[in-house]
């Protein structure tokens, strides 16, 4: 018998707890264990051995029920067979809705996990197939996102009555360290010197070219060099990205990502845009842009509303990020079969002071006058969260004015009171003026209450705060799987147990 590692001696052991433990009246105290190396005549299958109201089913029903042509032309046949498509997207959308997010956790998990086993049917899929996957098929993926919100509107789970649309940034993988233009033109000047350093030196050793380079013509740059000469041609182009956009600073790991604030650090990453159905919390429709501000993706995000589910929403919300021209242009589009609200924050303290509302506009001599009879002009422009304002200051201190708190706020410390206009400020007005009414507050309220917790669901509860895969494309795939398997999570309370809804009847 082979011996175990904390077996014990002969003789070994407290006699006296094993006297207590015979000394017991009427039946066993504890199950009795069989030997790991016993077989069973009957093994339990990977049916029986998921729970029934267990999501995982929510996953398999759904995914049978969807079309995977566009994955399986990929495959022309012949030689090795492929891994099925229809198995590969079951494991990724499930453990992703687990959190695990890493090629090699994936394959881990197939090995040890009971349900990833049964979504495969028991087959092993290697890390390497699970990561060419994602890549090979990020359209096919972005389709089949499409097809599950589909599947949600024919079953009814999905209403669209109202769609909040909101942004989330999540780190790239590019590291933290991004380099300004003049950093960049240092690297590039110490890089030209050590080319121009070595080109010298072997000058110099004319006579030893032969020994050196053999057949060459003994000006070949060496590997170490050559790597020195990729890095060159990277930086070069991301000076040049630099100098055409409005960048400060870029990654050269990662030039397509963005500086973006991330909780309470700038680091490289990407806005992520989704657009939720109030009413079951699913997402409609996602996107990975790499803006750094929404107020310029409410148009945007209403045509990929329509694009991935197939109608329109009666309701459309945001928050005051998407404040902007091109939100008034895109609500003045969709009127009258889209209702827009924007609102101004999130519920949180209201802003000290009097409001533009309490001024009023001389058209003709541009000029805004406060309820005390002072006048604030002009001064120039200012540039604030990606949107630029006309800047009006008064022109004399308004500390000895009589309405200094309630019109700067008892926290105000300026001595000047000013305005910041936007260029379409009269639009702007009206679209707060509408969210404000009993209808727009409603709509907002039920806004917040959803929007944020689908977000806090794929930050928190799938773990995705910083994307495993390098580049834009690489987010687009991770991103689009982390909103189709929050979707299937929702779908799994109306697909497994409770209420008594198939996919199958659903498409029929």
């Amino acid at each position: 018998m082979q011996k175990r590692l904390m077996d014990l001696p002969e003789g070994g052991g407290d006699s006296q707890q094993q006297n207590r433990s015979k000394q017991r009246c009427g039946g066993k105290r504890f199950v009795e264990l069989r030997p790991r190396e016993q077989r069973q005549l009957l093994p339990p299958s990977l049916e029986e051995m998921v729970e029934p109201d267990d999501p995982v089913r929510a996953v398999a029903e759904v995914m049978a029920a969807v079309d995977m042509s566009r994955f399986e032309e990929a495959y022309r046949g012949g030689g090795r067979p492929a891994y099925p498509p229809r198995v590969v997207c079951s494991v990724l959308v499930y453990a992703y809705m687990l959190g695990i997010t890493s090629a090699r956790q994936i394959a881990r998990a197939l090995r040890t996990d009971v349900r990833m086993m049964y979504l495969a049917h028991g087959l092993r899929i290697d890390h390497r197939t699970v990561s060419l996957f994602r890549r090979r098929h990020a359209e096919a993926l972005e389709d089949l996102f499409r097809e599950v919100v589909r599947i949600g509107i024919r079953v009814g789970v999905v209403k669209m009555g109202q769609v909040g649309i909101d942004g989330t940034k999540i780190a790239a993988r590019a590291g933290r360290r991004v380099y300004s233009a003049e950093e960049l033109e240092g690297m590039m000047e110490r890089i030209r010197q050590d080319i121009r350093r070595y080109m010298e030196e072997s000058r110099r050793v004319d006579e030893e070219e032969d020994e050196r380079y053999g057949e060459g013509m003994g000006d070949e740059l060496p590997e170490e060099l050559r790597d020195r000469e990729r890095l060159r041609e990277k930086i070069a182009e991301a000076i040049k990205e630099l100098k055409e956009g409005e960048q400060k600073a870029v990654s050269l790991s990662e030039p397509e990502a963005r500086v973006q604030k991330i909780g309470r650090e700038k680091r490289p990453g990407y806005n992520c845009q989704v657009a939720v159905d109030i009413d079951s919390g699913m997402i409609v429709s996602q996107a990975v842009v790499v803006e750094q501000s929404d107020n310029g993706q409410l148009g945007e995000m209403m045509e990929c509303i329509e694009r991935d589910s197939g109608r329109a929403a009666e309701v459309v919300t945001a928050d005051g990020g998407y404040e902007s021209k091109e939100s008034i242009e895109a609500a003045e589009r969709w009127a009258p079969r889209t209702e827009v609200y924007i609102g101004r924050g999130s519920g949180g303290r209201k802003t000290e002071g009097w409001g533009r509302e309490r001024f009023d506009y001389d058209e003709e001599a541009d000029q805004w006058r406060c309820p005390a009879g002072r006048v604030l002009v002009r001064v120039g422009d200012k540039e604030v969260g990606g949107k630029r304002y006309a800047y009006y200051r008064a022109q004399v201190s308004c500390r000895d004015c009589e309405y200094i708190q309630q019109c700067m706020g008892v926290r105000g410390k300026s001595r000047y009171r000013a305005l910041l206009v936007s260029e379409h400020g009269r639009e702007i007005e009206e679209m707060r003026r509408k969210a404000a009414s009993e209808a727009g507050r409603e709509a907002m309220k039920r806004h917040w209450g959803t929007v944020e917790r689908v977000i806090g669901q794929i930050k928190c509860v799938l773990g995705l705060r910083r994307f495993r895969l390098w580049g834009l494309a690489g987010a687009r795939v991770e991103f689009t799987l982390a909103c189709i398997a929050v979707n299937i999570r929702q779908m799994a309370r109306w697909l497994v147990g409770g209420v008594s809804v198939k996919v199958a009847e659903g498409m029929g």
